[in-house]
């Protein structure tokens, strides 16, 4: 997880990669797939909160970064050139901590809970 800061806005950045590599053994439909990655991006959210600002902003850009050959696994050295942006989240972090609990369930249960802004920039590939 990747922090910054602009203004007001904490930018948080999510590489999940594994979470879906972890996945693609799993069943189910492209929704449940994308609900599943919408409830642990915003546990990943919810996990940052106490690290932050009162009166902050939160967005959760969460992407998926392919290893590729330029990473450096000794330095720990990092390339972005194969990322793939699947959405962001955004919410104000007091109403985010206050409604953590009610967010999750409605999330598991498939719906966007209000005060949380979810933009799927793109979408999971569906299953053959």
């Amino acid at each position: 997880m990747v922090v910054a800061r602009t203004g007001r806005t904490a930018i948080l950045l999510w590489d999940a990669y594994r979470f879906l590599k972890d996945r693609t053994s799993a069943t189910g439909s492209q929704s449940d797939a994308e609900r599943a990655i919408e409830s642990a991006a915003f546990g990943e959210l919810v996990a940052k909160i106490p690290g932050l600002p009162r009166s902050t902003t939160i967005r959760l850009v969460v992407l998926v970064r392919k290893p590729v050959d330029g990473d450096n696994l000794i330095y720990r050295n990092t390339t972005f050139s194969d990322t793939t942006t699947l959405l962001t989240m955004e919410a104000p972090r007091a109403t985010a901590l206050k409604d953590r609990a009610a967010w999750t369930k409605e999330l598991a249960a498939g719906h966007t809970p209000r005060g949380l802004v979810v933009t799927w920039q793109n979408h999971l590939a569906a299953s053959p």
